[in-house]
């Protein structure tokens, strides 16, 4: 009996169990390994990224394994794999475990590998002339950047294809590989370049699309002066011409022109103009004479200067009228007169070849119609290849809104190459007539400089010469100038400069300024109908009832008021009266007012708190009692 019921109860839990897991197994689901993107068996780069999707209850366990490369690679979430492909067909086999349910699929990819691109080598074309130059690469690669594992970087000569390596290299910055080329190591020459970038399989390459010149020492242009070589007549526009080469091989050359009646100081006719071999020169702008020379110097790309100048004099004639004439040919500099046959451009212009430190420079000017004669300047360290140009100004610069007031003239210098600029000194002429038709005084001329507004600058009177009054003007640095008569008192304030050593300003004293009171800020009552009259009433009627009910109520105390006694003040007025008539009749030596003793009054006596202790404690019926027996 024992015995058959032990084994049916196995048998039930046995039946039991079996109805247990196939209910467990029916709770898992079945997993699914599908493609989102690319579609199976086509074509990708290196750098696609497989974009697979797992479907399945629980927690999914995924690996891939691609080919015979990778093997049994966890995956998570999204289930995005990035690999390194290899060029060809690739398979690529997906896993999946739930539970107990289990699943793989197999996808077939054709990998085609990008070649890196090399789409710029620079500099493109360049003279060089430093011990080093930079050489860069631009890359891209469609397989990512990431990808190209080197770029190689190879210098030849133009009219060869020997390549020598510079450099491998393996950086880069945004796709630029850049590296520096020594090129004191080479012979002066001109060069090509190549780039071969190098991704694990493929490699891109390009050369430079122009040549390169190394000129480790640099060569001064050859120019030769093709006329007004000497013994020539000219008047009018003449022609300038010339031939410049250099034997470097640059191209990028700029001509400077000036003038001379003595061999010794010249004077600009045009700066930095097109080396294209000729120049219209107006000779209007100049004195009738036959001692003039010309200089033609022509600068290449890296200060080298080569110049040719006339071999002998030849002769300006021009017709009466027809020229302008300079009182002052004692030049010290070498000053620049422009022809103005192009709007903007400068007047004079100098080159000083060196500038020593602390050293006064002059810079004498001699241009028809422009105020300055000479301009003087102080360097705080030695400079080389400075340029000062000036020019006159017929408009304001678009970058200028407000004229001065009183205005004669308006002008502007410009400095190349002049960084330690201690201090310059204008001297200019001012026309007698002016100031006459202006109505001013000779001592009311004065600078202005532009920086961000007007400022006047120190402007000194020296004295007469002739049919002009002459002046110095001290200005820190170049900008627009402008020669004017100072401002007249009540007119807008206009900015001082702060060396402007004619200014004096004065601080007013602590506190309340001269002649002014304090601003007092009173409250805003104007909803109060009477305004103050109405609240000082109010203020003082509360205060009149105050009084009354303190008074009412014993908060004053004993308050004795003053007795007056009226026949008594009678009789001290009588006798004041009386003592007056004598005093009239007495000798005047002894004569003095009579003494009056007047009425003295008592004040009286305010104690406040005590008698209010008492009404309070007696009531109102026992103060009145109180207050009738004292």
């Amino acid at each position: 009996m024992y015995t058959r019921s032990m084994a049916t109860k196995r048998a039930l839990l046995s039946i039991f169990a079996v109805f247990l897991a196939l209910s467990l197994l029916q709770g898992v689901e079945a997993i699914g390994i599908t493609l989102d993107s690319p579609a199976d068996g086509t074509t990708i780069l290196k750098s696609s990224i497989i974009d697979l999707n797992i479907d399945g209850g629980g927690t999914v366990n995924v690996t891939y394994t691609i080919d015979a490369a990778v093997t049994n690679t966890t995956l998570a979430s999204p289930w995005n794999i990035t690999a390194n492909w290899t060029k060809g067909l690739n398979t690529l086999t997906v896993y999946a475990v739930n539970g107990s349910e289990s699943s793989q699929n197999t996808f077939q990819f054709t990998v085609n590998n990008s070649a890196p691109v090399v789409n710029d080598v620079y500099p493109a074309a360049n003279v060089v002339l430093a011990t080093t130059v930079n050489l860069t690469a631009a890359v891209q690669d469609l397989d990512d950047i990431t990808d190209v594992d080197n770029v190689k970087i190879y210098y030849s000569l133009a009219n060869t294809s020997v390549w020598t390596l510079i450099n491998t290299v393996t950086t880069h910055t945004t796709g630029l590989f850049t590296t520096a080329w020594n090129i004191s190591a080479v012979n002066d020459s001109t060069y090509k370049i190549k780039a071969v970038a190098n991704d694990s399989e493929t490699t891109g390459e390009v050369e430079s699309l122009a040549n390169i010149t190394v000129n480790n020492v640099n060569q001064a242009p050859v120019v030769d002066l093709t006329s007004l070589t000497g013994g020539q007549t000219v008047s009018d526009d003449t022609a300038i011409t010339w031939t410049a080469t250099d034997p470097d091989g640059e191209t990028s050359l700029q001509v400077d022109i000036y003038y001379s009646t003595d061999n010794s100081t010249w004077t600009n006719i045009v700066s930095d103009d097109a080396n294209d071999g000729t120049y219209s020169w107006n000779t209007d702008n100049v004195a009738n004479g036959n001692s003039y020379r010309i200089n033609v110097t022509v600068t290449d790309a890296f200060g080298g200067l080569g110049s040719d100048i006339s071999g002998s004099t030849f002769t300006v004639n021009n017709q009466a009228g027809g020229g302008s004439s300079s009182d002052d040919d004692s030049s010290s500099g070498e000053v620049s007169v422009g022809t103005g046959a192009s709007a903007g451009a400068f007047d004079v212009s100098q080159i000083f070849q060196s500038l020593t430190a602390g050293s006064s420079n002059e810079l004498n000017i001699n241009v028809a119609g422009l105020a300055l004669t000479k301009l003087i300047f102080i360097v705080a360290s030695a400079e080389t290849d400075a340029r000062i140009k000036v020019r006159d100004l017929e408009a304001l610069p678009s970058s200028i809104s407000v004229e001065p007031a009183n205005l004669y003239q308006l002008f502007e210098v410009e400095a190349t190459n002049v960084d330690s600029l201690t201090s310059a000194t204008f001297e200019f002429k001012v026309p007698k007539s002016w100031l006459t038709s202006s109505n001013l005084a000779k001592e009311n001329i004065v600078v202005k400089r532009y920086v961000t507004s007007w400022a006047n600058i120190p402007t000194s009177y020296v004295g007469e010469e002739g049919d002009n009054y002459k002046y110095t003007a001290t200005t820190p640095g170049f900008s627009v100038f402008a020669i004017a008569a100072k401002n007249a008192a009540g007119t807008a304030d206009e900015v001082v400069a702060a060396t402007d050593e004619t200014t004096q300003e004065t601080t007013p004293i602590s506190g309340f300024a001269t002649g002014s009171l304090p601003n007092l800020s009173l409250p805003d009552i104007s909803f109060l109908p009477g305004g103050w009259i109405t609240l000082i009433a109010i203020i003082s009627t509360i205060a009149l009832a105050s009084f009354f009910v303190a008074g009412r109520r014993g908060l004053f105390g004993n308050l004795t008021w003053p007795e007056f006694n009226l026949s008594t003040a009678k009789n001290h007025v009588e006798k004041a009266k009386i003592k007056l008539n004598h005093a009239k009749h007495a000798p005047v030596k002894k004569r003095q007012l009579p003494k009056i003793n007047l009425p003295q009054f008592e004040f009286p006596h305010i104690n406040f708190g005590q008698n209010k202790q008492k009404k309070l404690k007696f009531g109102k019926d026992g103060w009145q009692k109180y207050k009738s027996k004292n």
